[in-house]
């Protein structure tokens, strides 16, 4: 099954992949820094855009609700190849690349099912997709215990004890404070293909000329990044910006100075795909604040002209079942100019969110909720 993900991937991905491994940080960025990490992420460059790209939003353990949203995506699969699309999304002649999901990250933790998770993670995904999952802070956090666990570890308060027992080990049993019964239970019963599983995951995937708004700005060539928490401006910025420019849109200049950002003028062009990622660290698409983004101006075209899909941030009101396309009502709450946040907090409410991005169409929401669970 790996081996057929990886030729499939193997024919969009450019060459922005870093295999280094990175060490996890247990309950924040790592070093405790403002700036966090300067680790290099595993970045994912598609070359070729396939035509049929889902994403999925943080699923914390959640199994029956991503189970319940995957099949929906395998059903609008199956509708676009066969060619019974949504009105205005079909292009005679043109080649039908396989779908692509991807996961944003925590999949794990919180919810009951997160060894469930992975095991389906592990399996082949339904005909036509080839799902992708990304690296997400509790992943991170996970990777940390595992390389020197304890019963004391912020992990097992940030959701850990749950995935834990989705394995059959009870935290609070008096038995593991014994030295080494810990280590020993984590190795009886954890399987091995799990944490090497978690431990590749990618950090984040660049998507070029697909932008999930349904439009390319200004004339330039649109892309959408994919991250757990988004990504961080203050890494792109640093060509500047006029504060004399968003005075105007009502915008307090001081807000872009914390990001460090100079006033340097910037005339009409925005942040290119591989600017925005070449900067990244590994602490920023796993624990960035996704709303900084909101911060930054227009650069003349009345748009940013990337988007960034991301979690991390659960909203707890998303679009109804069905989902709307993005702008329309009930869908103000996840999507805005630059950024389209899926994380609307499944654990909590019961509800998983997914989006679709179909070459030709604006992109919409697809959730799961565990209403309409049998």
């Amino acid at each position: 099954m790996l081996g057929g993900a990886r030729q499939w991937m193997a024919r969009f991905l450019g060459a922005d992949r870093h295999s280094k491994r990175v060490t996890a940080p247990q309950d924040g960025p790592q070093n405790g820094s403002r700036n966090g990490s300067r680790t290099a992420p595993r970045l994912l460059s598609l070359a070729k855009v396939p035509h049929l790209v889902y994403a999925v939003g943080d699923v914390h353990g959640c199994f029956d609700l991503y189970r319940a949203l995957e099949a929906q995506i395998a059903r609008a699969v199956l509708q676009h190849t066969d060619g019974s699309e949504r009105a205005g999304s079909e292009r005679a002649g043109s080649e039908r690349a396989p779908a692509l999901l991807l996961v944003l990250g925590d999949m794990i933790d919180r919810g009951p099912a997160s060894a469930q998770m992975l095991d389906h993670l592990l399996a082949p995904p339904p005909r036509g997709i080839t799902r992708q999952a990304l690296m997400g802070n509790h992943e991170a956090m996970f990777l940390r215990f595992m390389a020197a666990p304890r019963l004391d570890h912020p992990w097992l308060g940030h959701g850990g004890a749950q995935m834990l027992a989705s394995y059959g080990i009870d935290v609070q049993d008096p038995g593991l404070a014994k030295r080494g019964r810990l280590a020993q239970a984590l190795a009886a019963s954890l399987p091995v293909e799990h944490v090497d599983y978690i431990a590749g995951l990618p950090h984040g995937v660049a998507m070029g000329g697909k932008v999930a708004g349904g439009k390319v700005a200004g004339g330039r060539m649109g892309g959408t990044i994919f991250a757990h928490a988004g990504v961080n401006p203050a890494r792109f910025m640093d060509l500047g910006v006029n504060p004399a420019r968003f005075m105007d849109l009502g915008i307090n200049p001081a807000r872009f100075m914390d990001l460090g950002l100079n006033s340097a003028g910037l005339e009409g062009s925005g942040p290119t795909l591989e600017g925005v990622l070449a900067g990244q660290t590994v602490d920023d698409l796993l624990w960035g604040d996704p709303a900084l983004l909101d911060a930054v101006p227009d650069f003349g075209a009345g748009d940013f002209g990337l988007r960034v899909v991301h979690g991390h941030r659960p909203e707890l009101e998303g679009p109804e079942l069905g989902g709307p396309e993005l702008g329309q009502t009930g869908a103000a709450d996840l999507a805005s100019l630059r950024r389209i946040n899926l994380d609307t907090g499944a654990y909590g409410t019961g509800r998983l969110t997914g989006l679709e991005i179909v070459d030709g169409v604006p992109a919409r929401f697809m959730v799961a909720k565990n209403g309409d669970i049998s």
